[in-house]
């Protein structure tokens, strides 16, 4: 009887350990989603799969050294988009004070 208590026991222990990594690998997949829900359209999944694997408090780092740096690299581009556009409306109004001063010198008698 105390054999068979054991083998009970031993069995419902592997039991409890196959149903708690399969816990572990539903929680792995459940922030998996939860992380590509937040950051769809910031990070890439590829970017966001290699995070996911991860230790938390390391994932969090790295999101955060990505993030900072996509986000140092957006301002550049968006100074640069910015001041190509001042040339563009720069280049615009000059080509159009010159029109208006040939207009002005057509029409004047």
């Amino acid at each position: 009887m105390d054999d068979e208590c054991q083998k009970l026991l031993a069995e419902k222990e592997a039991i409890i350990r196959e149903l708690q990594e399969k816990v572990k690998e539903l929680e792995a997949k459940l922030k998996s989603y939860e992380i590509r829900e937040v950051y769809k359209g910031i990070i890439p999944d590829d970017v966001l799969e290699e995070f996911v694997k991860l230790p938390p408090e390391q994932m969090i780092i790295e999101i955060g050294r990505y993030l900072r740096e996509k986000g140092s690299t957006g301002q550049v581009e968006a100074k640069k988009t910015v001041n190509d556009v001042r040339q563009e409306i720069a280049s615009v109004e000059e080509e159009v004070s010159k029109a208006e001063k040939e207009i002005k010198k057509q029409y004047q008698p």
